[in-house]
């Protein structure tokens, strides 16, 4: 390996610690993202007071399964869109019945009760340490073979 190879090297193994450390700022984003929003679906499940609402809307997109749900709080009506599990997705039908939890100050914050809830945020979290080690494991290969390339100082 001679010179301008190692400085090529150099560089790619610094795109490579850039990439690392992006995926490792966008993976803690979206956890603590998740983390907040389980906080506060949980919050809703110990203090929030419990309604039925009817599912209005059903939507499978390419990586998540959407549930669109409407519930009634002193004349006025609410509407919510929440990712779901699959599982949830197939067994719940348009029209269903479908329990809420809602904040008694604050309608408009609610959360299904019984089904099981996917997170965008996790999946993204996911996803982002995924693409990371994706992108990493050429460049560690790279780095292990050229670790073992003599440097010489001519072309």
């Amino acid at each position: 390996m001679n010179i301008d190879h190692l400085k090529t090297f150099l560089a790619a193994q610094g795109l490579y610690l850039l990439c690392v450390i992006v995926g490792i700022i966008l993976s803690s984003i979206f956890i603590i993202r998740d983390r907040w929003q389980q906080a506060w679906q949980t919050r809703l499940h110990n203090t929030g007071t419990l309604t039925t609402g009817t599912i209005i809307k059903r939507q499978r997109g390419l990586l998540f399964a959407y549930l669109t749900y409407r519930f009634e709080h002193e004349g006025k009506t609410y509407q919510r869109r929440q990712s779901v599990t699959a599982e949830a997705f197939d067994s719940t039908g348009e029209g269903a019945t479908v329990h809420v939890y809602y904040a008694p100050t604050s309608p408009e914050h609610n959360v299904l009760a019984d089904l099981k809830l996917l997170s965008f945020s996790h999946s993204m979290a996911c996803a982002c340490s995924m693409v990371t080690l994706i992108i990493g494991i050429p460049f560690i290969i790279f780095t292990l073979v050229a670790l073992f390339q003599p440097v010489s100082a001519g072309p």
